[in-house]
C-alpha cells in the first residue's frame, strides 16, 4: 500500500471512530468515562507512579480532568503537554486556573516549566486502537515523535469500547500503547 493510500485510509478511520463516538449520547459518554476512570485508579502501574504525564481531554476523547484532580491528591507529579514549535513537551501541571487555550484548542500551561523527571506513566489519547496496541492518533505525530525520545514507563490509553478495532491502519513510526482501558475491559497486548 502506498503512503498516500495508508493517509487516506488513516484519514477515513479517524472520521468514522470520531462520528462513532460522537453518536454516543452525553449520559452514554458519562457513565463510560466513569468507569474508564475507575478502572485507571485502581491500575498498579498508576498506584505505584511517581510522575503521570497524562493529556488534557477534549471533545470526543475520555473525560481526564478529574482523574488529574484525582492523581494530584494522591500525590502524584502530573505533567501535560504544551506544543512549541511543533514540538510537545512535558509541563509541570500548574493548575486548572493558569491554563490557556492552546494549539488545537486545547489547554495549556503559560508559563514553561519543563518536567526533567522521568515519566512513570503516559496517559495517551487516541482516535482508535486495535487489541495489539496500535494507536492511531489524529495525524499530528506528536505522541509517537515525544515516545521516540522521551522514556516513558508504560503508555496507557484510556478509550471506548468502540474506539478497538481489529484491523487498524499503523505505519512502523506509529509506536504502540502497552495498556488499554476502555469501560468493558483492559487490554494488554
Amino acid at each position: 500500500m502506498s503512503s498516500e493510500e495508508l493517509i487516506r485510509l488513516k484519514t477515513a478511520f479517524r472520521s468514522q471512530l470520531i462520528s462513532n463516538i460522537d453518536a454516543q449520547n452525553s449520559r452514554q459518554k458519562q457513565v463510560c468515562d466513569l468507569k474508564i476512570k475507575q478502572q485507571l485508579k485502581e491500575l498498579e502501574p498508576i498506584l505505584n507512579a511517581t510522575h503521570v504525564f497524562c493529556f488534557l481531554s477534549v471533545n470526543h476523547e475520555v473525560d481526564t480532568h478529574e482523574f488529574i484532580d484525582w492523581l494530584i491528591n494522591q500525590g502524584k507529579n502530573v505533567s501535560i503537554p504544551k506544543i512549541i514549535n511543533g514540538e510537545m513537551l512535558a509541563v509541570r501541571f500548574p493548575g486548572w486556573q493558569n491554563l490557556v487555550s492552546g494549539k488545537f484548542g486545547i489547554r495549556e500551561p503559560e508559563q514553561i516549566d519543563i518536567v526533567s523527571s522521568p515519566v512513570d506513566v503516559c496517559i495517551t489519547p487516541g482516535t482508535g486502537f486495535s487489541p495489539r496496541g496500535g494507536r492511531l492518533g489524529l495525524g499530528q505525530g506528536y505522541y509517537d515523535r515525544w515516545f521516540s525520545e522521551n522514556m516513558a514507563t508504560f503508555k496507557i490509553a484510556p478509550a471506548y469500547e468502540l474506539q478497538v478495532v481489529d484491523d487498524l491502519p499503523v505505519e512502523n513510526h506509529d509506536i504502540p500503547v502497552d495498556l488499554i482501558v476502555t469501560e468493558k475491559r483492559i487490554l494488554r497486548p
